[in-house]
């Protein structure tokens, strides 16, 4: 990843700050795969609507 979230006045995070806010991040985006996957399971969509989203899914991750 290139964007790197920086100390306001600072211009620069230190290797703690940068690993602390890398973390968070991490934790985040865990907790929203989760419950992505929660709703995914407790579904009652069609299975054609199903396989739209996922396939809408991978061309994304495919193309970018």
């Amino acid at each position: 990843m290139t964007d790197r979230p920086r100390v306001p006045g600072t211009g620069t995070e230190t290797g703690a700050e940068e690993l602390a806010h890398q973390k968070a991040a991490i934790i985040r985006l865990g907790h929203q795969l989760r419950a992505l996957v929660e709703a995914t399971v407790r579904t009652d969509a069609s299975p054609d609507t199903l396989h739209r989203v996922a396939d809408g899914v991978t061309r994304r991750h495919t193309a970018g």
